[in-house]
């Protein structure tokens, strides 16, 4: 991870191995823990040929950004002169990566129909699990499991990625409830969206930026309390 470097612009026309990302994707699937595992969660990828779904993307967060900060946007009118805006002013969103990142690593919530050998005698034993609900409140109790470990797999799919020189961004700024993912281009979801990651070789990165130099992460004894 001392790779990393936050990419705020992909380049397109730089290759990246698919066996990469392959071998990427089994490393994080066989070393991430999980609850009893369920890995109640899906990582849906976006090759490089899905341009219309980055796209999409992209409007969506851009659409969440202005929302937060006030902004309505109801047509795809005013969500272009918005973002025509943000680039006019210097301001241009930094999930921008979405657009030109040449793999994009969607994670939702997953709920297991196929529950295992031992998930099944448990079953049969009265345990019960919320990785096995639809219905809320254990399905959104779930939902906070499932982030935790989305955390864990796409750390260690970074890793992997980055080790073979493959920068990796992240983003939460899209609306996540699966009702507002409509889109045909988006059918294959079947639960909420929790988590976007990047993937591809950097052209522009946030620490090109001027003025970011001062941008650091909280001292690390303000994290970590070695006094107990």
């Amino acid at each position: 991870m001392n790779n990393y470097r936050y990419v705020l612009e992909y380049d397109s026309s730089a290759f990246v191995d698919p066996q990469y990302i392959d071998d990427a994707l089994e490393y994080a699937w066989k070393v991430t823990p999980s609850k009893q595992n369920f890995m109640p969660y899906k990582v849906h990828v976006l090759s490089p040929e899905a341009q219309d779904h980055k796209q999409i993307l992209y409007n969506k967060a851009l659409t969440q950004q202005a929302s937060k900060s006030g902004v309505k946007i109801k047509t795809k009118k005013s969500l272009e002169k918005y973002n025509d805006s943000l680039t006019k002013d210097h301001r241009q969103p930094f999930f921008r990566n979405l657009k030109s990142a040449p793999y994009v690593f969607i994670f939702a919530q997953r709920v297991e129909d196929q529950p295992n050998i031992f998930q099944q005698q448990s079953i049969k034993d009265g345990q019960t699990y919320c990785q096995l609900e639809l219905k809320d409140p254990e399905h959104d109790i779930c939902k906070d499991i499932a982030r935790i470990e989305i955390g864990m797999f796409s750390a260690n799919l970074a890793s992997h990625l980055l080790s073979n020189n493959i920068d990796v961004s992240f983003t939460e700024c899209f609306p996540g409830e699966l009702h507002t993912w409509t889109e045909k281009e988006f059918n294959f979801l079947k639960d909420d969206v929790l988590f976007i990651m990047t993937a591809g070789k950097g052209k522009i990165y946030r620490r090109d930026l001027k003025g970011q130099e001062g941008d650091l992460k909280p001292n690390f004894e303000r994290i970590v309390n070695k006094e107990v």
